[in-house]
């Protein structure tokens, strides 16, 4: 299975092969409101409407193993308590995945490191 967290209008449920896994498209409402006029879902490829920050929307996904997940984009938005919920949420549907892994320091230092690359890259653009 593919999670694609935050997948905005990204077409890349249609540039790669996943083989025969499923592929979840997740965002909010409104973007997958958007999405639909673009994409359409078949049995291999489900779009869900949700925050990713809830753990609603992990219902709705099929049992499976394991996963990919594709969080471009989002994590900066989250805070780190946010971040590591979502770690624990999606570690309760996979037992393959340990949150322990995740401390919340690491996510700082990650939360940060990205935000730094944001910035420099904005400088060099201008």
């Amino acid at each position: 299975m593919i999670l694609h967290l935050g997948c905005g209008l990204d077409s890349r449920c249609i540039r790669v092969d996943a083989g025969e896994n499923l592929w979840y498209d997740v965002d909010f409402p409104e973007v997958i409101s958007e999405r639909r006029k673009y994409f359409t879902e078949n049995e291999d490829y489900k779009m869900i409407s949700a925050d990713v920050r809830s753990g609603d929307w992990l219902d709705k996904i099929a049992d499976t193993d394991s996963a990919i997940v594709v969080m471009e984009g989002v994590s900066m938005y989250l805070t780190a308590e946010e971040t590591e919920a979502l770690a624990e949420n999606m570690a309760d549907l996979w037992h393959t995945v340990s949150p322990s892994h995740l401390r919340l320091r690491s996510i700082r230092i990650l939360q940060t490191t990205a935000t730094s690359r944001l910035h420099s890259l904005i400088r060099v653009r201008h």
